[in-house]
């Protein structure tokens, strides 16, 4: 029998959170630097995240709060919007 594998923990660098780790219907919440406005994801096409007022690029450097990285909250790597428990 094999062992069974451990989860993988994501060391090292850890890359900023962007409006691109997240999904329509979530709300991300921009960095004071962009005004720390708290906004909800209408849609997104390949270059931009819609919002109610406008549109940013996906690009865009968010707020961490909300948001988990790696296995943390149970996930699988990378940066998501924090489950709720």
């Amino acid at each position: 029998m094999s062992e069974p594998t451990k989860k993988k923990v994501l060391n090292g660098y850890k890359p900023k959170p962007r409006i691109q780790h997240i999904e329509p219907g979530q709300f991300f919440k921009l960095t004071e630097d962009d005004g720390g406005h708290i906004l909800l994801m209408l849609r997104r096409c390949e270059t931009y995240c819609y919002h109610s007022t406008g549109k940013i690029a996906l690009g865009t450097e968010i707020s961490p709060l909300g948001m988990a990285y790696g296995d943390e909250d149970g996930g699988t790597g990378g940066w998501r919007v924090r489950r709720e428990s």
